[in-house]
């Protein structure tokens, strides 16, 4: 039976290399949003993996119910290896979304097992790591091109849609449980009419000229 296209997609890094025993996937959720945090995930796949997860592929292209259902095949197989960091917005805010991004992906790079990160190829969405130790490619669309970032891109989503859900029960006037912390209308027209929470990322617009609003909440 043909392999998806993403599986084959990964499958020729493995057959460039020979001393490439794992590819690493990294990729993140939550970059736009005003509110909640940054997630950013890890996925590896082995050489010698035979049980492909069907189906995964860029979260942003399945439904929820779909996302919930591949994340718990992940997380019940007990031949994957992945990791996910959670960036809270006060960080983001302190720097910016892009270097809070880059530095989450490498810590997850850090915490690698030694006999993952000393034989393995990473594979980012469109991400430029900026590391020496592990070799690194930059693929556009990569959440979709290859299985190993779907599979990070699923993670993300997943756990952060989670915590967003969470967060709305705690502030329900926000939809946060709808729109996830993006910028809808209905979200904006909360903030104006009811000011930011602590889980809203004030460094982005049109959040920077509401720093002083009280909360009333």
């Amino acid at each position: 039976m043909a392999q998806p296209k993403n599986i084959e997609f990964d499958k020729k890094y493995f057959r460039l290399n020979e001393n490439i025993e794992y590819l690493i996937g990294l990729d993140e959720a939550g970059r736009g949003p005003l509110a909640g945090p940054l997630l950013v995930a890890l996925f590896v796949t082995r050489r010698t993996e035979n049980n492909h997860i069907k189906e995964i592929t860029d979260s942003k292209n399945i439904s929820e119910n779909k996302r919930e259902s591949l994340f718990k095949k992940i997380k019940n197989s007990e031949t994957n290896y992945w990791d996910y960091l959670e960036i809270s917005p006060k960080t983001i805010d302190k720097t910016d979304i892009y270097s809070s991004t880059l530095r989450g992906m490498n810590k997850l790079i850090e915490k690698l097992p030694n006999e993952i990160s000393s034989r393995s190829l990473i594979l980012t969405d469109a991400m430029d790591l900026k590391i020496n130790n592990i070799p690194y490619i930059k693929i556009i669309k990569g959440d979709l091109k290859s299985y190993t970032i779907g599979a990070a891109s699923i993670i993300a989503k997943v756990i952060r849609d989670r915590i967003m859900k969470k967060i709305s029960k705690k502030y329900p006037k926000y939809g946060f449980e709808k729109n996830k912390g993006y910028g809808t209308k209905e979200h904006i027209k909360a903030i104006e009419k009811f000011g930011p929470t602590p889980h809203h990322r004030m460094s982005f617009k049109p959040l920077k000229k509401d720093v002083n609003k009280k909360f009333d909440l």
